[in-house]
């Protein structure tokens, strides 16, 4: 990966939610590998159901920018460099018929001066519009996608909020909302299409436009992952939404109960090395009996449980 001038090379981002010197500090003996701090990390995501971690990367001035565990999803190069500014187009190598509108790039990744997300306004061909460009980069910088955590979700009947999964939420990326027909909490529970002209739009002219929201006037609550978002050019709340965010910490910041809660797991394969289904085992007047097929106990998932994803709302 190239950037402009002679910046400074990223390190790779930790998703090891218990670091070396803290082994001491949360009771994991000193000869613990970071495998198995690894595997315990992985073990409290899937538990969470954030495959994407709770570790942020932030950029050279400390916004959040991407999540560290968070695989990216295609890869792309510009054919010639980046200026800073608004509406930028550039043309782009790689999977394009991949890349959508309203997608989320991370460029530079490699260098923490230059790295920065690059949202796409429109994709043409190989030719790519850039809403914003904040910083110069050379040709053949690469751009990521995927990084991000995207979800789109219907917004309730006549409200401007809905509810992301994820939290503490850190920062709201992009955003595109676009109108419908039976709205999430609507009366219209029949299997017919409402008979206004958005409907008869959608039946003879595809399905609804997404539209660009201006992410600097929406609001959100980071703890609750409430989010308001304004209306559209209707002067009407927008039916679905479409938003590409950052939820989590730095690996500086990780709370004490997940770091707890990796201790204790690995304190568990340590000290009761078989897992999966087992119910009960005797050797002679020892025996062992497990009641769940889990290597969680009540006490580690109640101190989980607030940072768990909540798939509804």
């Amino acid at each position: 990966m190239s950037g402009s001038g002679t910046g400074t090379l990223a390190s790779t981002p930790t998703t090891l939610y218990l670091q070396s010197g803290e082994y001491a500090t949360y009771g994991v003996q000193v000869s613990t590998t970071a495998g198995q701090i690894q595997q315990a990390s992985m073990l409290v995501d899937a538990y969470l159901k954030r495959p994407e971690g709770l570790i942020y990367v932030p950029d050279v001035n400390g916004n959040p920018i991407y999540m560290a565990r968070k695989p990216a999803g295609a890869s792309y190069t510009i054919s010639a460099g980046l200026a800073p500014g608004l509406n930028v187009v550039a043309t782009v190598t790689g999977p394009t018929a991949m890349l959508k509108q309203g997608a989320v790039l991370i460029a530079n990744r490699a260098d923490a001066t230059l790295m920065e997300a690059l949202a796409v306004v429109s994709v043409t061909g190989s030719s790519v519009t850039f809403a914003q460009v904040l910083r110069t980069h050379s040709a053949d910088v690469v751009l990521e996608d995927g990084l991000t955590i995207l979800e789109t979700k219907q917004m309730p009947n006549n409200r401007p909020l809905m509810i992301l999964t994820r939290n503490p939420i850190r920062a709201i990326l992009k955003a595109q909302g676009r109108y419908g027909y039976n709205r999430r909490g609507s009366s219209a529970n029949y299997a017919l299409n409402e008979f206004n002209l958005l409907a008869v739009m959608t039946q003879f002219g595809g399905p609804p436009i997404w539209q660009e929201i201006n992410v600097s006037i929406t609001d959100w609550n980071p703890q609750s992952g409430e989010v308001w978002i304004p209306a559209g050019i209707m002067l009407a709340y927008y039916t679905e939404v479409r938003i590409h965010y950052v939820a989590g910490y730095l690996a500086s910041e990780v709370p004490d109960a997940v770091k707890f809660a990796v201790a204790n797991l690995v304190n568990t394969q340590l000290n009761v090395p078989l897992q999966g289904n087992l119910k009960s085992m005797k050797a002679g007047d020892t025996s062992l009996e497990r009641f769940m097929d889990t290597v969680f106990d009540t006490d580690t998932r109640n101190q989980l449980n607030p940072y768990k994803a909540r798939m509804y709302g």
